[in-house]
């Protein structure tokens, strides 16, 4: 499931999911001792750009106009393309990785990489660097795992409710009567049975009958 939405740019997220995975990387970063890191958002083939903490305006700009296609050029496309946490210790010594630009502009050396998964979908990355030569321990991995759960569920509510935002939108337009009375803010209509009343009650031949037989009947005025 891709998080774009018709709407809205490329590379952005709902305001409100915006501040809630700029608040999990916030903890991520500090708890992981990194000095800044980034949210990836799948959206179709690719991973775009969707919350920063601690980068340099270059970068994200760079990263906005580049999204990154799974594959072992990056980090954060190999995350993705192998599905599992990726650890670059020192970015140049590792010769398959491509994104020169990209460390150049942000400074970093040592790389950490984690899949967000959806149960089998990999529905996001999260990375975080060091501008320093320091790898990572299994307890920081361990950490930014953790972080990286939680950036997926963030990311699964809030498709959940665009997704049922979009439904109600859909119904209330091809069928506004119907949705406005389920709503409240109007009051169904019904065609009233007309009022019948018994007038009077009259003796009518009834064929089949011998002409001396007849049978009582009620005569409604409605």
């Amino acid at each position: 499931m891709s998080p774009g939405g018709a709407g809205r740019a490329p590379g952005t997220a709902p305001s409100d999911l915006a501040s809630t995975l700029h608040a999990v990387l916030g903890n991520a970063v500090r708890l992981a001792n990194t000095d800044s890191g980034f949210i990836y958002l799948e959206d179709g083939d690719v991973y775009r750009h969707a919350s920063d903490v601690g980068a340099t305006v270059e970068v994200v700009e760079f990263n906005k106009a580049n999204p990154i296609r799974p594959g072992r050029g990056t980090s954060t496309g190999r995350a993705a393309f192998e599905r599992r946490v990726v650890h670059i210790p020192d970015v140049e010594l590792d010769e398959e990785y491509q994104h020169r630009d990209a460390q150049r502009l942000g400074g970093f050396r040592s790389l950490l990489s984690v899949p967000m998964f959806h149960r089998d979908d990999v529905i996001g990355v999260l990375s975080v660097f060091r501008t320093e030569l320091l790898p990572f321990t299994q307890d920081e991995m361990d950490r930014l795992s953790m972080f990286a759960e939680q950036a997926a569920l963030a990311t699964v509510t809030s498709q959940l409710a665009a997704s049922v935002e979009h439904q109600r939108v859909e119904l209330a337009r091809i069928l506004p009567q119907q949705v406005a009375d389920v709503d409240g803010t109007r009051t169904p209509s019904f065609r009233r049975r007309p009022t019948c009343r018994q007038d009077d009650r009259r003796d009518q031949l009834v064929p089949g009958l011998d002409d001396e037989e007849t049978i009582t009947v009620d005569v409604l005025r409605c």
